[in-house]
């Protein structure tokens, strides 16, 4: 009996301890940062591109979140300001997005200017919430033969309950460093795929110099309704297996203290 009491009591103990860990009580926080991934290059008409993805490390849903760059020469004279969105609209908490800061409107003399930049970042909040019922079931990359462009392809399944709608795919491509070199999204076809169903993308790395750079890759996926399911379980589902093997572990050890007395 005073090993079942020292069996319950661990097993309480445990039982709080994964409670705390899962649950913490925190007050609600919106926080948005730019990863420190980031690179820049001109493309094939001259213009300059900033490429990075951003993280929501807070734990509220944020929107509509904003990358703006400022751009100095080498005297750290600002000669450029531009802006993006990242890619994907709506960022639970601990998701991440890419963003591609295109400056399209510039001359390449004002471009050709510039020596270094900095990122800054806006975003809103927001109680819009999405499911993580996207599940990305394959993915695969190749060097087009006859284009040279890198193409990134890949099969997509709806898990949630209702129609997918306009579902997309995103590319964050690294080099072996770890540093974002290109990025690149594409609809799924079909985008509205139904409960259960599948849908196959592919995302076009359009510059060949930055497709020939990218060592990895990571795909995001979106709806209206949905975002990707995590490829890795959480610290909940971790707790309990701890939780269920602790108590296998000590029920077993019991059971042979009781057999040695008996």
């Amino acid at each position: 009996m005073q090993h079942i009491h020292i069996f319950l009591f661990c097993l309480i103990l445990i039982v709080c301890w994964t409670s705390h860990s899962v649950c913490p009580s925190v007050h609600a926080v919106a926080e948005v940062v730019i990863l420190d991934n980031h690179s820049s290059y001109k493309d094939t008409a001259g213009y300059l591109h900033v490429v990075g993805e951003v993280e929501n490390t807070g734990n509220e849903s944020v929107r509509f979140v904003q990358v703006v760059g400022t751009f100095h020469d080498n005297q750290s004279n600002i000669i450029l300001q531009d802006n993006t969105f990242a890619m994907l609209e709506i960022l639970p908490p601990g998701s991440r997005s890419p963003f591609d800061l295109f400056l399209v409107s510039s001359s390449p003399d004002i471009i050709s200017r510039i020596d270094n930049y900095e990122l800054n970042i806006d975003f809103t909040e927001t109680n819009q919430t999405l499911t993580r019922t996207l599940l990305l079931l394959s993915k695969y990359n190749y060097i087009s033969n006859v284009t040279g462009y890198l193409y990134i392809v890949g099969e997509i399944q709806n898990n949630g309950t209702e129609t997918s709608t306009f579902t997309q795919a995103f590319a964050t491509c690294y080099d072996t460093n770890g540093t974002v070199v290109a990025v690149g999204s594409a609809f799924a076809n079909p985008y509205g795929i139904e409960y259960g169903q599948k849908a196959a993308f592919q995302i076009l790395i359009l510059n060949k110099e930055q497709g020939i750079l990218v060592a990895n890759y990571d795909i995001q996926l979106k709806s209206d309704q949905a975002i990707l399911i995590p490829e890795f379980p959480n610290i909940s589902i971790f707790s309990i297996l701890i939780l269920l093997l602790t108590m296998i572990f000590l029920r077993q050890k019991i059971m042979r203290q009781e057999i040695i007395h008996v």
